[in-house]
């Protein structure tokens, strides 16, 4: 009975429900139409806290993808930035060496 939830809904009655399968049907539905209904109190008392929680979810899963993808423009920043370095420290050498072939 892992996952069930029996708190009273707002008329009184046993609002029971399986949490784990509630959570399958909000990964099965879109986003935006779970965020429109839950902000139009679509939902029972009960599953909107469920709501709320998987909504918190996907937007920390929406925060690390953006953070990861910040991560690899960085890095690839500073390899460029590095491999500009090295080629102006090439060309400098270069110049002063051309200085002495003269």
């Amino acid at each position: 009975m892992q996952g069930l939830i029996w708190p009273i809904d707002g008329g009184g009655h046993m609002a029971g429900f399986n949490r784990d399968d509630f959570w399958a049907e909000l990964d099965a539905t879109d986003e935006a139409f779970v965020r429109r209904k839950c902000a139009t109190g679509g939902y029972s008392p009960a599953k909107q806290r469920v709501v709320k929680e998987w909504l918190a979810l996907q937007d920390a899963k929406r925060k690390m993808q953006w953070e990861a993808a910040d991560r690899r423009v960085v890095g690839r920043t500073a390899f460029w930035t590095s491999v500009t370095a090295y080629a102006a420290t090439l060309t400098a050498l270069a110049a002063v060496a051309a200085l002495f072939v003269k």
